[in-house]
């Protein structure tokens, strides 16, 4: 039996040429494991390294991705028919990124950023910028006639603030995990 590994670890997607893991766990071996000896003190050594938190933000999306029933049930949409998936720009300069698009039978499209962070994320200026941004060039280069909401998905919920009024919906991970 031959045994496709892209198809079981992740996507080769055929014009960017980029490999996205499917899973969180292969995205951790991938970025930590499959390497020449690991030290045995690797955690606590490294535990605030710019390795490990860039690596913690692709790792809490591919666990955002494999719980979208929680985050339409935090929602309250899950009683909705819904299409989900990611979506990146081919024709925006800069290009945009959107992590979770759910588009809704209602009409009503949640335009989802997901952020880890250890505490309450805070929008700065510059991400509160670049929201209406991403958001404008979906709606441009899909032809959306949804109303689209922004929808930020963080560890521990938006911190109230300046820039925080933009955000029309907010799941946290204790939603992921909620029985």
């Amino acid at each position: 039996m031959t045994v496709n590994y892209p198809v079981l670890l992740g996507e080769i997607y055929p014009k960017t040429r980029r490999f996205r893991p499917k899973l969180p766990h292969c995205l951790f071996y991938l970025t930590f494991i499959d390497r020449a000896e690991v030290e045995t003190s690797y955690w606590s050594h490294h535990a605030n390294t710019p390795e490990v938190n860039t690596w913690t933000g692709p790792a809490y999306e591919l666990v955002c991705m494999a719980h979208i029933p929680q985050i339409k049930h935090a929602l309250r949409v899950d009683g909705i028919s819904t299409l989900n998936y990611s979506w990146r720009s081919k024709t925006s300069t800069p290009a945009a990124q959107i992590d979770i698009v759910i588009e809704r039978a209602d009409k009503i499209v949640n335009i989802c950023d997901v952020k880890y962070s250890q505490s309450a994320y805070e929008l700065d200026k510059d991400e509160y910028d670049k929201i209406p941004n991403r958001k404008n060039a979906f709606v441009k280069e899909t032809g959306l006639r949804h109303t689209p909401w922004i929808t930020m998905i963080t560890t521990e919920g938006i911190a109230t603030g300046k820039y925080s009024q933009m955000v029309q919906s907010q799941v946290t991970l204790d939603d992921l995990f909620k029985e």
